[in-house]
């Protein structure tokens, strides 16, 4: 072969070299074109998600606020007609920190102003107390005067992705997370899957700060299926917490429930797994997750609830959420943890009346959050885990119970209470009932 025709042989490779590495360059740029296109179209229909919930908000806070109106204008009459009736008679009225509250309209969310008023001569509550203290924190001394009157407004905005950071400083300074014994990196992919479910949930902000101020509070309802990595640490310590302290019963059906929704790096213990994913494939359990400071009224706080079932409701039922992802609201069962106090002393008891609380589920505990010991009516499973450690709580009597003196009558009386991880699970329709009455109970448990 001649030199010329050798020289030709290699242009014709390198042709052909060429269209080929072209062909597959084209290729690969399509791809990418594509899977951008797709990503878009995915961030495109999460922002369509998240305007049409923020439009029912608003119409929602209208309707309220509409209501609100209403009753107010009743009750003024009724007290009107009442003070024309009993204006020959001398009256004593007796402020006992009980919370007025008004709306105001909000362009996302719902917007609600509280004034509480405490006096030292009187019973004081969380609610009542004129400092905002995560539940469950250290006690901080407060200069202000506690015969004085504090106002403050609060609004519920849905969860944003700018608000990881805020929501991970909540659930760090959480006593109940912290008993779990869950460590930052366990914390933060929580935090994540919180702030970036903008469809179901709330973060309490208070109302001068707008969508970018400090959050005190927020909840959310997390899928165990959808959000797995993020729930695994809840979950693993939630079994390990029934394998030492749960009635054997107990433990078997929060094993059965809850281990086919642990990643399979983490669902190496426990010989049941197969077991339970066979028998409960069609369960969608959730977790509620979330975390307020010690002092929110307890009406913004009934307020955030009411509206989780509303996010819940409208997710399955908008035009604008995606099948694939609206099959992961279909909740089948909640998944709670909550801390519980008890006079130590009950503690010294026998193993097998210990054992009978434990099935009853929730005796003679007091909940250190009272949307807790609501919401856990009618569970199908709980068992209370003792933490080792004890809180002290400093109370005052009830004076109009009490014969003694005034003087005596105002001294706080100190227990030492026994704290303990207190776990249930219930049916998601049974939660949902707790849900819708859980305003009235909370002024009822209040009084």
């Amino acid at each position: 072969m001649t030199n010329a025709e050798q020289q030709q042989t290699q242009k014709k490779k390198k042709k052909q070299t060429e269209q080929g590495t072209g062909r597959s360059t084209q290729e690969e740029v399509k791809q990418i074109k594509k899977d951008k296109k797709g990503q878009t179209n995915g961030e495109a229909n999460k922002e369509i998600v998240l305007q049409a919930k923020a439009k029912r908000k608003e119409a929602q806070t209208k309707k309220r606020q509409r209501e609100q109106t209403a009753a107010a204008a009743a009750a003024a009459a009724a007290e009107s007609e009442e003070g024309e009736s009993d204006s020959s008679q001398p009256t004593k009225c007796t402020n006992k920190g009980s919370s007025s509250s008004s709306s105001s309209s909000s362009s996302k969310g719902k917007s609600s102003s509280y004034s509480n008023s405490s006096s030292s001569s009187e019973d004081e509550s969380d609610s009542g107390s004129s400092e905002l203290q995560f539940v469950g924190g250290d006690d901080r001394d407060s200069e202000d005067d506690s015969d004085g009157e504090l106002s403050a407004s609060f609004e519920l905005f849905d969860p944003k992705e700018t608000d990881e950071p805020l929501l991970l400083l909540l659930l760090k300074q959480s006593r109940v997370y912290g008993q779990l014994q869950l460590q930052q990196q366990q914390l933060k992919p929580l935090a994540h899957a919180v702030a970036n479910q903008g469809n179901i949930g709330s973060v309490i902000r208070i109302a001068e700060d707008g969508n970018t101020g400090t959050a005190v509070g927020f909840v959310s309802l997390l899928s165990l299926q959808q959000h797995t990595p993020a729930t695994d640490p809840i979950l693993t310590k939630v079994l390990q917490l029934a394998k030492s302290n749960a009635p054997q019963s107990t433990e078997n059906e929060i094993r059965k429930l809850l281990t086919p929704c642990i990643s399979s790096s983490s669902s190496s213990k426990g010989s049941s797994s197969s077991k339970g994913s066979s028998s409960s494939s069609n369960s969608n359990p959730c977790v509620l997750i979330c975390g307020r400071y010690r002092n929110l009224p307890l009406e913004i706080v009934a307020e955030s609830y009411l509206s989780l079932l509303e996010d819940v409701n409208w997710s399955l039922q908008t035009e604008e959420m995606e099948e694939a992802e609206r099959k992961f609201y279909k909740f089948s069962h909640v998944l709670g943890v909550a801390l519980v106090y008890k006079e130590k002393g009950e503690q010294k008891q026998k193993a097998k009346k210990q054992k009978a609380e434990n099935a009853a589920g929730r005796s003679n505990y007091i909940f250190a959050e009272m949307e807790h010991q609501i919401l856990s009516e009618g569970s199908e499973l709980t068992f209370a885990a003792p933490t080792n450690q004890t809180v002290r709580f400093s109370t005052l009597p009830d004076s109009s119970s009490s014969s003694s003196s005034s003087s005596s009558s105002t001294k706080s009386v100190v227990q030492t209470l026994q704290e303990f991880i207190f776990i249930y699970v219930l049916p998601y329709e049974k939660f949902v009932a707790n849900q819708k009455q859980i305003k009235q109970k909370m002024i009822t448990l209040q009084q």
